[in-house]
């Protein structure tokens, strides 16, 4: 016969003590993972101006090529959500305000992981980019290729946005 066990308040106290270590465990895990791809993570902005203009997904690609933000959670025209800082690979929790060292916390590290693990494997967004970054050209009527490269070209030299980002030479402001 299986035992029942009956709730009481002490193990419920352990319990959450239990989850809440293990968050904290895994969400440093995640942090680490994050830290550990900053080569990678630097290298996103460049291509995603190369992919600019080619998707309709281009408040993403703003945020990540003049802040270095990719979001990983969230909505990046209102700068609110979970986004990796592409310059050192720190995971931000940001709530609208330009603060970039407001660190996500354990819960919305571990929140952002799911539910694909692939949200903090830089090679999986670099793949994303580099797809559309070499994509034949859109078919919509107001697609103009050589304005787009030109456009392309200018915001290199005004962000001094180079193949591999460092938040030193880019503005902050998109």
């Amino acid at each position: 016969m299986t035992e029942v066990l009956k709730y009481s308040p002490e193990l419920g106290d352990l319990s959450q003590q239990y989850i809440n270590e293990r968050v904290g465990e895994l969400a440093d895990c995640i942090r680490d993972l994050s830290s550990i791809q900053t080569d990678i993570w630097r290298q996103l902005p460049y291509f995603a101006l190369q992919a600019e203009g080619l998707t309709d997904n281009n408040n993403f690609n703003i945020r990540l090529f003049r802040q270095g933000l990719l979001t990983i959670n969230g909505y990046p025209a209102t700068l609110c959500g979970t986004f990796v800082d592409c310059d050192n690979g720190n995971i931000l929790s940001l709530q609208g305000e330009e603060k970039l060292d407001s660190l996500a916390g354990d819960t919305d590290v571990v929140t952002a992981w799911f539910p694909r693990g692939e949200n903090f494997n830089a090679n999986t967004w670099m793949n994303l980019i580099l797809i559309n970054a070499f994509k034949p050209y859109g078919s919509y009527s107001d697609y103009n290729e050589a304005r787009n490269q030109r456009w392309r070209y200018d915001t290199v030299l005004e962000l001094d946005l180079r193949s591999v980002f460092a938040r030193s030479r880019n503005p902050q402001e998109p």
